[in-house]
């Protein structure tokens, strides 16, 4: 909504800048009128700029599309080994973006571990922002979860457009987006996955 109202102000002030310049230029002489033109172009160089940038943060707020391509990684388990969204192949997979200080989803491990535990053709990937794979493994091995943790990184938060954590998106085979949303118990996990499934 916030981006919303910026865009409206930025055409507001496209439309009385040119309106503004067009009668001031009818009362200027020529050398006047050329300087007016090349500040002009600057303003609405500016304002272009500023127009995109309030588009680009618009789109960025959104999760993915349903039906859009899962974005590709290539991130750390909690061996120190290279992991790709392409190499898990199950018929759904749940990736659960995270991070280590977010206490919601510490609440959530426990319930996550539940539904991996009851759903073995399900691949359950916890991806960790902010860590290591040492610590993801000090994580499982403590607690004796049952899900992949890996190591997360900015980029990958970036390209899945992740707002907050938890967030919970469901892929398909295909890596095809299914759903996402933001449970944080096993039923409402269960719940997003039997609305996908109709």
């Amino acid at each position: 909504m916030k981006n919303t109202i910026k865009i409206v102000v930025l055409l507001q002030i496209v439309v009385i800048t040119v309106v503004s310049t067009i009668g001031y230029l009818g009362y200027t002489s020529l050398n006047t009128t050329k300087n007016i033109q090349t500040q002009m172009q600057t303003e609405l160089s500016f304002i272009h700029t500023e127009f995109k940038k309030a588009i680009d943060a618009q789109q960025a707020a959104q999760p993915l599309a349903i039906g859009a391509p899962a974005p590709e990684f290539l991130l750390k388990n909690s061996e120190g080994v290279e992991v790709s969204l392409a190499s898990m192949n199950t018929t759904k997979k749940i990736l659960v973006f995270s991070s280590p200080d977010c206490h919601y989803c510490t609440e959530y491990y426990p319930e996550l571990d539940k539904f991996t535990k009851a759903n073995s053709d399900v691949a359950v990937v916890v991806i960790q922002a902010a860590s290591t794979p040492e610590r993801n493994k000090e994580l499982i091995t403590d607690n004796e979860y049952t899900f992949k943790v890996l190591a997360g990184d900015e980029t990958v938060a970036l390209s899945y457009r992740i707002q907050g954590t938890p967030t919970t998106i469901i892929l398909d085979k295909d890596n095809t987006v299914l759903s996402s949303g933001y449970p944080t118990k096993s039923k409402e996990l269960q719940r997003l996955i039997e609305d996908v499934k109709g």
